[in-house]
C-alpha cells in the first residue's frame, strides 16, 4: 500500500502553490528533495509490498515511507492553505488570526527539514533489500487506460448478494408490523420474553423467514430460541450457510440443497464469459489452454473463477496471460490465512486468487479498493457517498480533464469489472446505486487494510466492545455505534493526532444527548478531510462553532441527524468538496448567506430541508464553477441567472414560493447541463412552475410536488426523461394521463396523493418502456383498464392505499412482460378478487409474484407462486399456496429491496 500512497502524495506534491514553497519561510529545495527521493522509490515500492509479508525488515521500512509520505502531505498542505490566505487576506481574517497564533511557522519548516531528512535516509538504505524495480502507467488518466483496454461487463453474475442482521427482535418486527405502541414495548423486552413472542407468533400465524449466511453453529445457537424447529406449525424457515456442519446442526431432518462445485465444462462456460472474446482462433486456443491449467487451482468455486477471469478480462496478449500463469503458480506456492472462520470450508483454495488480483491492482484502485473496509460487514453502500469520499481523500486526481465525478464512478466500475466488488441495486439511468463486498473479499480488504495501517475500526456495536490498540499512527478511523452514546467520545490520544478520515456509522435511531462528540473532534483533529456524521438522533443541538477549525475538511455530512444550529465558522471550511446540512431538525437555518461564498472547491451542497423563508439569499463562490449539486435552494430568495453561469450542475432541488412562481414564469433560461430535476411547491395551492421544467430538456430524472395545473404537448421534449415522480399533484386530468403516456424515455413512474380520474384507460401503444408503475394514496379512481399493447414492457406494479379502485385493471393479462404485483392497503373486497376462484385472478395468474399486505380489515396475505414444477419430493408448496402474512415489511424483503432505484442522492428533503 505505500506505493498507493507515495503515489498519491506525489500527485499532491504537484499542486502550483506548492511549487512555491521553495522560497517560503527559509525552507528552500527542501520539499522538492523529498519528492524527488519519494520519484525514486516509487518504482520500487510495489515490489516491496508484495515482500512485507515473508521480511519484518521490510515491512518495517514499508511502514516508515508511508507514514513519512503522509507527514510530509500534512504538513505541505498547512502549507498551502497558510499561502493561499496570505495571498487574499480578506479571505478569511478570522482564520488566519487562529492560524498565525496556533502555527509556528519555525516549527512547520523544521518539520519539513526532519521529514525529508527522514525521507532521504529510507531511500540510502533501499537497495540493500535487494528490490526490484516495477513500472506501471499508473500516471495514465482513467480513460487513456480505457482506450488501450477492451471494457466489457457481461459477466456480472449474480448482483443481488443482500445480507441481513441476525436479531430477533428485528425478526419479530418485520412479522407482525407493530403500531408505536408495540415497537416501544417490543423495544422493553429482554431476550428471553422476544424469543418467547416470537415462538408463539410462529406458531399462530403462516410465516416464511429466511436466514441468509449463517456461519457458526453458535450463531444459530443464539437465534434458535425464538424458532419453533420441532413444532407442527404452517412457518417454514429457509437457512443459507457455508459450512455444511451447520447446516446438519440445526435441523439433521430438514431438506438440505448443497451446491455443488462446477464441473469443468461450466467452470469453462463462466470463466469464458467472463475473461475472453477473442476472434483470432489461434490466439483463442492458446489462450483457452493457459485458462484451463489455471482453472484446475479454482476447484470449481464460482467466487474463484469470476475474480480470476475479472482478472485477466484486462489482459489482452497472451504473453501477458503467461505472467498471470506464472503468478498463479507463485500464489499458490505463498497461499494466505483467512483464519478460522474459512478453515475447513472449501475456501483456503480461493484465498491466493483474491489477493492476486489485490496485487494486480493499479495504485488508485488499491486506495479505493481498501476504503470499503470502513464499512460494516453486510453494509449496503451508497455509490453516490462512495464516490464523494474517494474524491475528498485525494484519490481521484483533480488535474486530470475528465471530470472528477465520472472518474470516480468509472473507478468503482473497474472494481466491479474485476469483480472485487459486487452490484447491490442499479439506478433508474441503470447506473450502480449501492455496492458491497463479498464476505470473503472483504476478509481480504480488512487483512489487507490492517496490514498497512489505513483504517482503525473502533466497535461498539458488537457484543463485546472492540477497541484494539492501533498499529502505529492512524489516518483514518471508522466507529461502529449502539446505545452507548458517551463511548464514542475520542480524546487527544497520541495515535489518534493525525487521523484525517473520520466515519461514524449508527443504527436506525441511535440517540446521542449533546455535541460534545462534535466539539471534541472539532479541537483536537484539525487534519481531518472527511467526517461524517450522520443518523445522530436525539436531542436538538448545535453544530459547534469549532467545526470551523477543520479547515482541511473536504466532506462534511451531518445528515438524518438532530441538528438545529448551523454555526457561521463553516464559512472557514474554503477547501469542502460536498456538504450535506440535510438534518432532521425542522427549525435548522444557515446562520447567513454569505456562508459559502469563499468555499471556490465547493461540488456538491445539499441545504436543511426545510422551510427557511427570510433567510438572506445564499451566495455561492463566483469560482465555483464546478458546482455540480445544489439541493433544496429556495427560489424565492434565488436568482436563477446565477445558475446559469454554472455550466457543470447536474441536479438542482428547488423549493418554491408565490413570488418564485412568477419570477420562472418569465425566465427564458435554459440548462442543457441539467440532469436531475426537483421542484418542490411547499404551500398546497400553489402550482408547480411549467417553465422551469421546459427549461431543463436533458434531465433523466424528474420530481415535482405540488399541484400540476397543466402537462403541456411541450413535456415531450424532454426525450431523456426516464424517471418522474409526482407527489401532492391536485386534479390529474384526462388529457395529463395522454401526455404522460407518450414520453417516449420514461421507464419508471411514482404517482401519490393525488386524484386520478375516475375512469382510466391507458391507450395502446402508450407508456411503451415503462418498466415500473407505483400508484399510491390516489382518490377518485374507480376502474382502471389497460388497452391490448399498453404498458408492453412493465415489469413491476405496484398499488396502494386506492381506496376507491374496485379491481385490478382489465387487460393486465395481456401484459407478458409483468413479473411482480404488490397490493398494501387496500380493501378485502379488492383482495379476495385475486385469489384462486376470484373474479380477477385469470389477470395475474402468469404472474410469478403477487404480494398482499395491510389489508384494511387488518387481515394480510402473502401470495406467491413458484416458477415452475418443482423436482423435490418433498416440497410442500403447491402453485396458489397462500402464506399468512403480518408485515409489508417482511414483504419488502422478498422484492429484492426497494423498486425505487435511485441513482445516488435523491433532490429531496
Amino acid at each position: 500500500m505505500a506505493e498507493a500512497v507515495v503515489s498519491i502524495v506525489l500527485e499532491g506534491l504537484s499542486n502550483p502553490i506548492i511549487q512555491e514553497l521553495k522560497s517560503l519561510y527559509g525552507v528552500p529545495g527542501k520539499v522538492q528533495r523529498a519528492q524527488t527521493q519519494l520519484q525514486i522509490m516509487q518504482g520500487y515500492l510495489k515490489d516491496a509490498d508484495a515482500r512485507q509479508g515473508h521480511n519484518e525488515a521490510i515491512r518495517i521500512w514499508v511502514a516508515s515511507v508511508r507514514d513519512a509520505a503522509y507527514d510530509l502531505e500534512d504538513v505541505t498542505e498547512t502549507y498551502v492553505l497558510k499561502v493561499a490566505f496570505k495571498r487574499k487576506p480578506n479571505v478569511l481574517t478570522w482564520f488566519t488570526g487562529i492560524f498565525i497564533k496556533a502555527v509556528n511557522l519555525y516549527r512547520i519548516g523544521s518539520n519539513i527539514e526532519k521529514i525529508t531528512t527522514e525521507i532521504s535516509q529510507l531511500s540510502s538504505i533501499m537497495p540493500s533489500f535487494n528490490l526490484h524495480q516495477t513500472r506501471e502507467s499508473g500516471g495514465d488518466t482513467f480513460f487513456q487506460r480505457q482506450q488501450e483496454r477492451r471494457i466489457a461487463y457481461p459477466h456480472i453474475v449474480d448482483p443481488h448478494v443482500v445480507g441481513d442482521g441476525r436479531f430477533l427482535k428485528e425478526i419479530l418486527t418485520k412479522l407482525i408490523s407493530p403500531t408505536n405502541e408495540q415497537r416501544q414495548e417490543i423495544a422493553d423486552l429482554g431476550k428471553d420474553q422476544i424469543a418467547e413472542r416470537l415462538w408463539y407468533t410462529q406458531g399462530e400465524r403462516k410465516c416464511l423467514v429466511v436466514l441468509d449466511d449463517i456461519w457458526t453453529s453458535d450463531a444459530w445457537s443464539s437465534l434458535q430460541a425464538g424458532f419453533p424447529m420441532n413444532e407442527e406449525t404452517g412457518s417454514r424457515i429457509l437457512l443459507t450457510t457455508r459450512n455444511k456442519e451447520v447446516a446438519s446442526y440445526v435441523d439433521k431432518n430438514g431438506f438440505l440443497f448443497e451446491l455443488l462445485p462446477l464441473d469443468n465444462d461450466k467452470s469453462w462456460e463462466l470463466f469464458e464469459k467472463i475473461a475472453t472474446e477473442d476472434t483470432n482462433h489461434k490466439i483463442y486456443e492458446h489462450k483457452k489452454e493457459l485458462g484451463m491449467k489455471m482453472l484446475q487451482h479454482c476447484k470449481g468455486l464460482p467466487l474463484a473463477i469470476t475474480v480470476l477471469a475479472g482478472l485477466l478480462a484486462r489482459k489482452d496478449t497472451v504473453d501477458e496471460w503467461i505472467m498471470v500463469h506464472k503468478n498463479v503458480c507463485a500464489y499458490i506456492m505463498r497461499g494466505t490465512d483467512f483464519g478460522p472462520d474459512c478453515k475447513g470450508n472449501g475456501y483456503e483454495g480461493v484465498s491466493w486468487i483474491l489477493e492476486l488480483s489485490y496485487d494486480n491492482l493499479p495504485y488508485y484502485l488499491k486506495l479505493c479498493f481498501l476504503y470499503l473496509a470502513h464499512f460494516p460487514e453486510d453494509y449496503e453502500i451508497p455509490v453516490s457517498t462512495l464516490t464523494k469520499l474517494w474524491m475528498a481523500e485525494g484519490f481521484i486526481s483533480s488535474a486530470s480533464v475528465e471530470v472528477m465525478e465520472d472518474v470516480s464512478y468509472m473507478c468503482l466500475s473497474e472494481l466491479v469489472g474485476r469483480c472485487m466488488v459486487q452490484v447491490g441495486k442499479y439506478g433508474s439511468s441503470k447506473k450502480i446505486k449501492t455496492c458491497h463486498l463479498h464476505d470473503l473479499m472483504r476478509d481480504l480488504c480488512m487483512l489487507k487494510a490492517k496490514e498497512g495501517n489505513f483504517v482503525h475500526i473502533i466497535n461498539y456495536s458488537a457484543a463485546v466492545e472492540i477497541k484494539q490498540t492501533p498499529n502505529g499512527r492512524v489516518r483514518r478511523l471508522a466507529i461502529y455505534l449502539d446505545g452507548r452514546v458517551e463511548a464514542y467520545c475520542l480524546g487527544r490520544e497520541e495515535n489518534y493526532g493525525h487521523v484525517r478520515s473520520l466515519l461514524y456509522f449508527s443504527p436506525e435511531y441511535f440517540k446521542f444527548k449533546d455535541s460534545k462528540a462534535l466539539r471534541s473532534l472539532s479541537n483536537n483533529f484539525t487534519l481531518l478531510r472527511v467526517l461524517k456524521f450522520e443518523h445522530m438522533d436525539g436531542r436538538k443541538c448545535e453544530l459547534p462553532g469549532e467545526i470551523g477549525n477543520l479547515v482541511h475538511l473536504r466532506f462534511l455530512s451531518v445528515k438524518d441527524s438532530d441538528i438545529v444550529v448551523m454555526p457561521s465558522s463553516i464559512a472557514n471550511l474554503v477547501c469542502l468538496q460536498t456538504l450535506d446540512l440535510r438534518t432532521t431538525s425542522w427549525d435548522c437555518k444557515i446562520p447567513n448567506g454569505n456562508v459559502f461564498s469563499k468555499m471556490e472547491k465547493l461540488r456538491h451542497i445539499y441545504l436543511p430541508p426545510y422551510d427557511y423563508v427570510g433567510v438572506k439569499r445564499p451566495l455561492f463562490a463566483t469560482e465555483a464553477i464546478n458546482l455540480h449539486t445544489i439541493v433544496n435552494i429556495c427560489i424565492q430568495a434565488y436568482d436563477l441567472d446565477d445558475f446559469v453561469k454554472l455550466t457543470n450542475l447536474r441536479k438542482l432541488g428547488v423549493i418554491t414560493f408565490a413570488e418564485g412562481e412568477k419570477k420562472l414564469e418569465v425566465t427564458n433560461i435554459i440548462f442543457n447541463h441539467l440532469q436531475s430535476l426537483s421542484v418542490d411547491s411547499r404551500f398546497v395551492d400553489l402550482a408547480i412552475p411549467r417553465n422551469v421544467v421546459l427549461s431543463c430538456p436533458n434531465i433523466y430524472k424528474l420530481r415535482l410536488r405540488g399541484h400540476i395545473t397543466k402537462l403541456p404537448e411541450d413535456l415531450l421534449c424532454l426525450k431523456n426523461l426516464t424517471k418522474l415522480k409526482l407527489i401532492n399533484f391536485g386534479d390529474l386530468k384526462d388529457d395529463h394521463i395522454k401526455v404522460l403516456e407518450k414520453l417516449p424515455s420514461l421507464r419508471m413512474l411514482f404517482a401519490s396523493v393525488g386524484i386520478f380520474p375516475a375512469s382510466l384507460v391507458c391507450s395502446e401503444g402508450g407508456f411503451p418502456f415503462l418498466e415500473f408503475l407505483s400508484l399510491d394514496y390516489l382518490g377518485a379512481l374507480k376502474e382502471w383498464k389497460v388497452e391490448k399493447g399498453a404498458m408492453p414492457s412493465l415489469c413491476i406494479l405496484h398499488i396502494g392505499d386506492c381506496y376507491d379502485l374496485e379491481a385490478v385493471p382489465d387487460g393486465l393479462q395481456h401484459i407478458t412482460t409483468l413479473k411482480e404485483l404488490t397490493i398494501k392497503g387496500m380493501r378485502p373486497e379488492f383482495c379476495s378478487r385475486l385469489g384462486e376462484r376470484g373474479e380477477d385472478f385469470y389477470k395475474i395468474q402468469h404472474l410469478q409474484s403477487v404480494i398482499i399486505t395491510n389489508i384494511q380489515a387488518s387481515e394480510e396475505i402473502k401470495w406467491e407462486k413458484e416458477l415452475g414444477p418443482s423436482n423435490n419430493k418433498k416440497s410442500s408448496v403447491k402453485r396458489g399456496f397462500f402464506i399468512l402474512f403480518y408485515s409489508f415489511l417482511c414483504c419488502v424483503d422478498f422484492r429484492r429491496g426497494d423498486s425505487d432505484g435511485d441513482d445516488g442522492d435523491e433532490c429531496e428533503a
